[in-house]
């Protein structure tokens, strides 16, 4: 019998006045490589029960954005999916924030981007 293991994640997709903090993934990643997607990552084992916590670690990291600097950053999705062995659960944030100056990390490339209208 195969052991299914879970992955915890989140995702964090940050707005400033109309633009959007969107993350373009690096072509070297294992998950994902060269897809935009919020800025985020996976849950470190202390943070098993806390989501909330690890959200504003990653884009920490991911960003430069400290805490401090984000309002209302409030859970809005839970996504669980199973890939192969895996069960991957993504928790989704979205918030506020007056920041526009963003650090590069090795994890993609950051970019501000506006909501088009369809």
């Amino acid at each position: 019998m195969n052991t299914i293991i879970l992955r915890n994640s989140v995702a964090a997709f940050l707005r400033n006045k109309s633009k959007y903090l969107l993350m373009k993934r690096a072509e070297n990643r294992i998950f994902n490589p060269g897809f935009w997607s919020g800025v985020g990552g996976h849950l470190e084992p202390q943070e098993i029960n806390d989501p909330f916590s690890a959200c504003f670690r990653e884009i920490e990291e991911e960003a430069g954005i400290c805490k401090n600097d984000i309002e209302s950053l409030e859970l809005l999705y839970v996504i669980t999916r199973r890939n192969k062995d895996e069960i991957r659960q993504s928790y989704i944030y979205f918030g506020e924030t007056s920041r526009t100056d963003v650090i590069q990390t090795d994890e993609g490339t950051l970019f501000w981007k506006m909501k088009k209208n369809c």
